[in-house]
Formats: C-alpha cells, structure tokens, sequence
C-alpha cells in the first residue's frame, strides 16, 4: 500500500519554505493564522491533482491566485509517495506554478522514483519547464508535446499520457488522500431561521458512499452503506465502536429514506423506547458518528489529515477519537491540527508527533518539533506536553523560538 509521507511547500500563503514528514499519528498545533489549516486546504489540493477537473477545482474551489505568498511570484507543492511494498521506491513529485497577471500558470514539473535522500540520484520520469520538457517513455526521453505543456494543467491531469508506473502509483496514492474537516453543526432551528440548509441534520439525496464527504455531509449515506454493503458481521463491530464513546444505551444507527428520495440518520436508544432524528442529537454526537464512520467505512486510504480534531467533543470523546487514529496509523499516517493541551496530553510519543507552526518575524511559518531531550525533562514533571504548554514553557522546547 502506498502512502504519502512527506508534503513539501514554497511560498504557499504564509510559508515560503517548508517539509512534513509524516508517519503515524502527526499532530499540528500553533496559534491562529499560522497555516495549520493551510497545510490540510493543501492535502485537499493534492487529493485533486490527478483529475482531469483539477484546474477548474484550482481556481473555483481554492481561488488559486490567493494561495501564493504576498511578494512572491512563484508557488510550489510538492508531494512524496512511499509504499510498504518491499523493493517499490518512493514516488516524488512537485509543481511550480507562477503568477502572471493574477493567474497561476504551471511553469514547471518534476517526478522522481527512487530512493530519497541517497547518495544515487532517483529516475527521473518526468521533467518539465517553461521550455519544453521530456518523459520517461520505455527507457528513452520523450518529448513533452500538446496538453503536456499546456500551462494551465498538470500533466497528472493527462497521465495516460505518462506510461512509466511509478505515475500511476502516484496518481492513485493522491486520489486515496482523505480531508475531514469540522461538520457544520447549526442548530436546526437556527439553519432554519437563517434560511439555510441543514447540513448534516437534515436529510440528503440518497447516493453511493465511496468516502466520508468533506465536512461529513455523506454522512447518512455512509451509515446506509456500512449497513447493507458489508455484512452483518461488519456492522455489528460499528456499532460496538459508536457504543464506545456514546454508550451501551445505543441499540442502532438508522437511516430513514423520505418521499422526495432522500435520506436522514436517526439514532436509536433502548432505554427510553425512542428514535432521535440527527436534527435532534448533540453536535459531540455527532462529531463521534463521523469519527466512527472514518475508522469503520472500508475505503483505501494513503493519508487521513484531520482539521480542528477537537472541535465539539467532550474530552472522553476526544481521547475515544485519538485511539481511532492510533489504530488507523497502522495502516496510513494521519494528520491533526488541535489546539486542545487535552489531547496533547495523550500522546504516548510527543516528542515524534507534535509538529509547531510558528511564526517568524517575517511573518512567514516555520515548521518546528521539539527537542527530545527538553521534552523527556519536562515530562518528568509534568504529565503531558499540554500540560507543559499550559503552564508557559512551551517555548523551552523549541531552539530559536523566541
């Protein structure tokens, strides 16, 4: 299974030059405005690359032009694909596009496989640049004509055209990337005053569930797949999992269909006889069934990156949550921004998996992890690096952090 493990960026918003490696569980804290969110907005970017809509998506979706550091007029994303597959190489792939006019053209574009860092240069499969470029075809350079040089797209938008197979593992690596951002938890009746749809309290079409949407509004429909579509067995271990963090007083999920095709979830509770619309249950219960549908619906993944991971839960949900995310590690890295000293306090590794977002001076963002031996001192005296956050030393350990 490939994986991606490192994101690398130049002059994206507030950083002009950063790397994140990651490898099971990476929390990203810092304080407001520093680019934690910016980092999942580019995993969302990267899960897109692949699509033959990409461009669209780029503009439309994340108003591209805006994602370039102020001052700077060229913007780099970069990616790294690495399989536990013994004797598959890692897959490395960036694009660098430049600002003119107000719009971002794609001026270069690079794809490695091979081994990173090593004294022995990758193979390079693709190499592109304003003035032309070649891919790597049967062991010969190919001149790059046509679509591939056309600087509005990528050349991952055309990969049909790339035969070498290291692409297509980079192409299906990206497309199994996964966002989970904060559902949108309106009060009904306040949706309902503002004029605005419910989201995931109300009903939605009914639809196949490949994934959990952005922001869970699938949510229905992929408690009806986790029903139906994956046996009995399966879905009894679910519901094992929602009785985890909401307790045994669940009896079952339910999803009820209406006259106009669509569908809505109801949660079901033994003691009293009773069935609770989702326009009816707390916003921490419904954070936890979205939590529970990431860990449970059998979608490939190569990373799952988790924005606000905190948000709505109370703090035994939240510790419910981060065991999830120790579980799914096994299997692709997960990301999480947080600012809660609660969850940092439950990481068994902190000195591994907290990653700080600070800003300079400059106002640009640098990506920190503490130092291990500072950290194992504190911990001696504290009992978690929230803790240590909390009571001002935070700064100790992180050499040059003013």
């Amino acid at each position: 299974m490939d994986r991606i493990t490192r994101i690398n960026l130049t002059n994206v918003r507030t950083y002009t030059s950063a790397s994140l490696d990651l490898t099971g569980v990476t929390v990203l804290i810092g304080d407001n405005g520093v680019g934690k969110s910016t980092i999942i907005e580019v995993c969302e970017i990267l899960r897109r690359m692949a699509s033959t809509e990409f461009t669209g998506q780029f503009f439309g979706f994340h108003r591209a032009p805006q994602l370039i550091r102020a001052g700077a007029t060229r913007m780099e994303i970069g990616v790294t694909v690495t399989s536990d597959v013994h004797g598959e190489f890692p897959v490395h792939y960036q694009a660098t596009w430049e600002s003119r006019g107000g719009v971002l053209a794609v001026v270069a574009e690079i794809i490695d496989y091979g081994p990173l860092p090593t004294d022995k240069d990758p193979t390079r499969i693709l190499q592109r640049t304003e003035a032309g470029g070649w891919a790597l075809e049967k062991g010969a350079q190919v001149p790059l004509r046509g679509p591939q040089l056309d600087p509005s797209r990528l050349n991952l938008a055309v990969a049909h055209l790339l035969s070498h197979p290291s692409v297509a593992r980079l192409c299906s690596a990206l497309e199994k990337i996964h966002v989970h951002l904060p559902l949108d938890l309106s009060p009904a009746w306040a949706a309902s005053a503002q004029q605005r749809p419910l989201g995931v309290r109300g009903a939605s079409p009914l639809v196949p569930a490949d994934r959990v949407a952005l922001g869970a509004t699938n949510l229905a429909n992929v408690y009806q797949a986790l029903k139906n579509d994956f046996g009995d067995d399966h879905w009894q271990a679910t519901m094992e999992v929602v009785r985890l963090g909401l307790g045994s007083n669940v009896e079952s999920v339910s999803v009820r269909p209406d006259a106009a095709s669509n569908v809505a979830l109801w949660l079901k509770y033994r003691v009293p006889d009773m069935q609770v619309p989702a326009a009816g249950l707390s916003d921490g219960i419904l954070a936890w069934l979205a939590f529970v549908a990431l860990d449970r619906f059998p979608a490939p993944r190569s990373l799952l990156a988790i924005d606000e991971v905190d948000l709505h839960l109370h703090p035994y949900l939240l510790s419910r949550v981060l065991d999830l995310c120790a579980a799914t590690s096994s299997r692709h890295p997960v990301l999480l921004t947080t600012h809660s000293d609660r969850l940092l306090d439950m990481l068994p590794a902190p000195s591994e998996q907290v990653v700080l977002a600070q800003s300079n001076a400059d106002g640009s963002t640098s990506l920190l992890r503490p130092d291990p031996t500072t950290l194992a001192a504190w911990l001696e005296r504290y009992s978690g690096y929230g803790r240590v956050r909390a009571e001002g030393y935070e700064y100790t350990m992180y050499p040059g952090k003013a």
